[in-house]
C-alpha cells in the first residue's frame, strides 16, 4: 500500500515539475535544486541550498517579483513564508 503512495508521490513531483520546469528556470533557480521534492521543500523552507551553496541573492533583482508571485500563488500562506521573505529583504536591499 504505501509503495503505491510513494509511486503516486512521485508521478505527482513528475508533474508538478513538468509544469513548472521552464518558468523556475526561466527566473533562474538551478534545476538541480527542484530535481527531487525534498530538496525543493527544504529550499523554500531554508531560503538556501546548502548541498550547491545556492540561494536567492544568486538570482537578479528582475526575477524576483515573479518569483515571490509563484510561491505565493503555490503554496499556502506560511509554507514559504522563509523563502518569500527572504526574497523580499533583497529587494529592499
Amino acid at each position: 500500500m504505501s509503495f503505491r503512495n510513494d509511486k503516486k508521490a512521485v508521478s505527482e513531483w513528475a508533474n508538478w515539475k513538468k509544469l513548472n520546469f521552464q518558468k523556475l528556470t526561466e527566473i533562474g533557480i538551478p534545476a538541480v535544486i527542484f530535481d527531487k521534492e525534498i530538496r525543493w521543500l527544504n529550499f523554500i523552507e531554508e531560503a538556501y541550498d546548502f548541498e550547491i551553496e545556492w540561494g536567492p541573492s544568486f538570482l537578479s533583482i528582475e526575477v524576483l517579483p515573479a518569483l515571490i508571485t509563484f510561491l505565493e500563488n503555490e503554496y499556502e500562506k506560511g509554507d514559504a513564508n522563509v523563502l518569500v521573505n527572504e526574497l523580499k529583504n533583497v529587494l529592499e536591499n
